[in-house]
Parts: C-alpha cells; structure tokens; sequence
C-alpha cells in the first residue's frame, strides 16, 4: 500500500471572496494534509502574504479583480514579489470566455479551474503539479509553464544550452516535502 503524502509544510494561500466554496476548499486542503494554509476574502490580504513569500501554494478567484491578480501573477513569476518565482499557482473562474483563460494563461498560473470543479478534482490537478510540473519557459514579457510541449508533444525548435528557439527554459521546482523548513 502507497503511504500518503504529507503536505504539513506547505505554506497555501488562498484568495476566494465566497465564503462557501472558500470554506468548502480549507477544510478539503487541511484533510488533505495542507495545514498550513491562509484563507482570504480580502485581495490586499493575499497580495500582504504574497509579497511577504508565505505560499509554496496559490489558489486565486480571478473573477473579480482579475487585472490585479494577473499582474501580481506576472510580477511573481519575474521575482519582483517575494523571494520565490516558482510556487506552484491556481487560477479559478467560472468566466469561460476566451479572453479571461488567455490573461490567466499569460500572467503565470500553472492551471485556470474553470468554476464548478470538484474538490476532488481540485486535489489532482495540485498532486499532479507537485509530482509532475511543466518545464518553465523564459521570455522578455513571460515566465511560466511551458505549454509548447503540451500542445506539439515535443519542443519547437532546436534545444541548446536550455535554450528553445530564443525561449530559455528551466525546471520549476516541484514541491520537494524534505526541502521544506520545519
């Protein structure tokens, strides 16, 4: 049998205005071994624990001040916010539309959940971003999650010295449980 794995030391951020569904996903997070994880309703909250580099984990609504966040996305993927460009980030919006996924995709999230979601659906998607995380591409205007890969199945271009066609790339670390402080 698989042991579990212990998310204990995981500094989560969480940024959601409706109380319901804020709620529902703590306690899925804390019976899931995040506890430590902050919630918020307030945006000057989560930008207060973001700028000082409390989250290895950032779960965001980005429905109703998605500007704000999408730029405090980008501005923590360029480590102008905190001291880790790398946590691993969660937008969630019930807007589908194609400009919405497009200014979350670009600012840095790692994934958009598209509201409703199950937490169990919630849960894969973190497990499978702390096991298994997309190489990061580095740009003038972008760094986040290489999606070239998952789009073509391959790199574009010809990879030398970690670099891609112009576009340099970098592992973003995991979540790496025995790297976390006690």
């Amino acid at each position: 049998m698989a042991r579990k794995q212990s998310f204990k030391n995981v500094r989560t951020v969480l940024f959601e205005q409706d109380s319901d569904l804020r709620q529902n996903i703590k306690s899925t997070l804390t019976q899931d071994t995040f506890t430590q994880t902050t919630a918020m309703s307030a945006l000057k909250s989560a930008q207060a624990a973001m700028h000082n580099d409390e989250a290895d984990l950032i779960l965001v609504d980005i429905d109703k001040e998605n500007a704000e966040i999408c730029d405090l996305m980008r501005r923590i993927r360029h480590n102008e916010v905190g001291k880790n460009p790398f946590p691993v980030a969660i937008a969630m919006s019930g807007d589908s539309d194609y400009t919405n996924v497009r200014k979350a995709i670009n600012a840095g999230f790692d994934v958009l959940l598209l509201k409703p979601f199950s937490m169990s659906t919630l849960l894969d998607r973190i497990h499978h971003l702390m096991a298994e995380r997309s190489p990061f591409a580095v740009t003038s205007d972008y760094i986040g999650p290489d999606r070239r890969q998952r789009a073509t199945g391959r790199k574009r271009g010809r990879q030398t010295n970690g670099r891609v066609s112009g576009t340099e790339t970098s592992s973003a670390p995991a979540l790496d449980e025995s790297r976390r402080r006690p």
